[in-house]
């Protein structure tokens, strides 16, 4: 399964970036962490499934990571993973 990390790019080239896998695969995972970047990975998701009449979106499921930031303090960062599926 192809995997697409969402980060600091704007929405439209994740978007390229999932229709050219979906070109050649038949599910790919959206992951994303971190409050701004999982709003962008469910924005994708819902213009990929409107877009495209043969993807769906098959689950979404979300957890928690745990980092020390430069302050040594701990830092909770929501995690979300989006698979997404094209039927034949």
């Amino acid at each position: 399964m192809t995997q697409i990390m969402i980060g600091e790019k704007k929405l439209s080239r994740y978007q390229d970036a999932v229709d050219t896998q979906l070109e050649d695969n038949s599910e790919i995972e959206i992951l994303s962490r971190g409050q701004d970047n999982n709003g962008k990975a469910l924005d994708l998701a819902e213009i990929i499934r409107r877009e495209k009449e043969n993807v769906s979106v098959q689950t979404i499921e979300t957890g928690t990571s745990c980092f020390e930031n430069d302050d040594g303090e701990e830092v909770n960062v929501t995690d979300l993973e989006i698979k997404i599926e094209k039927s034949e």
